[in-house]
């Protein structure tokens, strides 16, 4: 069906425009003709065929329309608002128009429907010439299409029961009011759970988070520590006490990840830590190495434990 719409396509746009009915030749006097700017024109007629011999009941049908004209006119085929009795209209699909210096060619294809049961239908369309301010309707030949009707096939005069006695199995129904009251039961109990041991289990699940925690940093502490051991750099130093300072912003309510020494040695007044957090910050920032010294680092791990302790004993009596 494709091909032969192309086909006929193909055909209407090989046509030499002057060769085709309708057009008047220079000098003609045509009855149906109009003047423009001493110019007498005969107006072409459009071509429209089905692209199927027979249509059904609800089937959609194709309707393929074409029209020659001249290039200085200009046409209008009719669109989704018009009256194409006893079919109804679906869609549309247009073509661009093909020129040449004999003329124009525009074309499109209508998808049309019917529910009327008469064996033949038949259609015929217009295109509209401008011309200033007025139009000419010219209409395609009528065309007609056969339908088929659908056939259903008789039904018999009797028909024949066949008894069966066995049981057919029956879905069950969702019992939405057994459930309903499953839930609430259930909800019910894990209330009254939760005011008898909600706070000794969130008092025991804050214990265990506290602990892993705090065992998490002592095995990145001891890994760092030796890295230091090995290779006691500045970025050895830093990571230290960078890594220090976000457990203590755990333990405590203070921001210690974002203090200066300062800030610390004020919040935790000890000597010896004064001590280490000095020596790391002179290895930091000023480039001078500590003394090799086991016991540099026992401050920090001290204070860890300190406020590790504590916040133990704060939840336990929470």
């Amino acid at each position: 069906m494709t091909r032969a719409l192309f086909l006929l396509f193909f055909l209407l746009g090989s046509v030499p425009l002057a060769t085709l009915p309708g057009i008047a030749q220079p000098g003609s006097t045509a009855g149906d003709t109009l003047s423009d700017s001493g110019t007498a024109l005969r107006w072409t007629p459009p071509e429209g065929s089905f692209l199927q011999d027979s249509i059904r009941l609800g089937e959609p049908i194709r309707f393929a329309m074409s029209v020659r004209h001249p290039l200085n006119t200009m046409v209008l085929f009719p669109d989704s608002l018009y009256n194409f009795r006893p079919f109804e209209y679906l869609s549309q699909t247009w073509f661009p128009t093909r020129s040449d210096s004999l003329g124009s060619l525009d074309s499109v294809v209508y998808t049309l429907t019917t529910f009327e049961i008469d064996s033949v239908q038949s259609l015929r369309l217009p295109v509209w010439y401008l011309q200033g301010d007025d139009s000419v309707a010219v209409y395609t030949r009528r065309v007609e299409v056969d339908f088929k009707p659908t056939v259903v096939p008789p039904l018999p005069d009797s028909i024949a029961l066949q008894a069966t006695t066995d049981f057919a199995p029956v879905p069950t129904q969702f019992n939405y009011p057994y459930w309903s009251l499953g839930i609430a039961t259930a909800l019910l109990i894990g209330f009254f759970l939760f005011l008898l041991f909600g706070q000794p289990l969130r008092r025991r699940y804050q214990l265990y988070r506290l602990q892993r925690r705090h065992e998490a940093f002592e095995r990145q502490f001891n890994q760092q520590l030796a890295y230091w051991k090995a290779q006691p750099t500045s970025q050895h130093s830093e990571a230290l006490l960078s890594l220090w300072k976000q457990h203590l912003h755990l333990l405590s309510p203070h921001p210690f990840s974002s203090y200066t020494t300062r800030d610390i040695t004020l919040l935790l007044p000890d000597p010896a830590l004064n001590q280490t957090l000095h020596t790391l910050d002179r290895h930091i920032y000023g480039g001078l190495p500590p003394q090799p010294d086991e016991q540099l680092f026992k401050p920090l791990t001290d204070q860890v434990t300190r406020l590790y302790t504590q916040r133990r004993e704060e939840v336990l009596h929470d």
